[in-house]
């Protein structure tokens, strides 16, 4: 899936942390906002993953959380 991304994001690294719920690690570490949302990651994904749900969400809540923090400060 790696070879695959247009953004060159490291899908397999960025995947674990957003698996985990780390979205913020994913963002600072493997650029998470680099990633076009083309959805060849997994179409790809041998393990069919849901790659692209991963991302869209992690953006999304990263989104969320940086809007609650700006409310709060």
């Amino acid at each position: 899936c790696v070879r695959i991304c247009p953004a060159n994001v490291p899908i397999n690294m960025l995947v674990r942390l957003l698996e985990a719920g780390q979205y913020e690690e994913a963002a600072d570490q493997y650029d998470l906002y680099s990633c076009i949302e083309c959805g060849l990651c997994s179409y790809v994904c041998v393990s069919k993953m849901p790659v692209f749900h991963y991302i869209k969400l992690a953006k999304h809540e990263l989104g969320r959380m940086h809007a609650a923090e700006a409310m709060n400060a």
